[in-house]
């Protein structure tokens, strides 16, 4: 939610030039934040196997799919290493499908609930049982970007630090491993001075 919020209030934050937010995660949850000034770099296994998701990366994967509509495919297909129970039956490729047809769960609840639908009674019968938990699966899935929260890019800037404060930092959190690494972090912020990423 943090994340979400920086990536909403962060081009607001500085108007010239045009800010972008690049997100570095592997949850792919974070796919729905992406807009024209964010971008999520999803690193699956190592370093060297990344992908850097627009808006058009994200339509590719899940077949004509926006950004804004991936919690709701969430709500239906569910997530199981997100405990998200979505619709039981019914798995990413109908999830899609639905989402792409009637737009979000409000437009595929609409179409089901009409006394013309033209969907088929199996699948309306999963989706009338279980509509409570879809919308619930949904709001689960959604990443808020309305957390109380300020920031200042400039105090964001990666430059020069006080090396025995992080020592300290760095001791108290037990990270004993990077202490002996902060020589390069130090040189190299010398030659860079740029925004972090979220």
């Amino acid at each position: 939610d943090i994340i979400g919020t920086i990536s909403k209030l962060a081009p607001k934050k500085q108007i010239m030039p045009e800010i972008e937010t690049i997100i570095l995660s592997g949850d792919l949850d974070t796919l729905q934040l992406v807009d024209k000034h964010t971008k999520v770099y999803v690193l699956k296994r190592g370093i060297k196997n990344t992908i850097l998701y627009d808006r058009n990366k994200i339509e590719e994967k899940y077949q004509g799919l926006k950004p804004q509509q991936l919690s709701s495919l969430r709500g239906l297909k569910g997530d199981t290493s997100d405990n998200i129970p979505g619709v039981p039956g019914i798995g990413e490729k109908i999830a899609i499908r639905l989402i792409n047809q009637y737009g979000d769960l409000e437009g595929l609840y609409q179409e089901v609930q009409s006394l013309n639908s033209k969907i088929k009674s199996s699948l309306k019968g999963k989706l009338l049982t279980a509509k409570e938990q879809a919308f619930f699966s949904r709001m689960l899935a959604q990443i808020k970007k309305d957390v109380p929260i300020d920031f200042n890019l400039k105090k964001c800037e990666w430059k020069d630090y006080n090396k025995r404060k992080v020592i300290k930092m760095l001791k108290n959190f037990e990270f004993y491993s990077l202490i002996g690494r902060l020589p390069s972090f130090q040189r190299a912020s010398k030659k860079i001075n740029t925004k972090l990423p979220l």
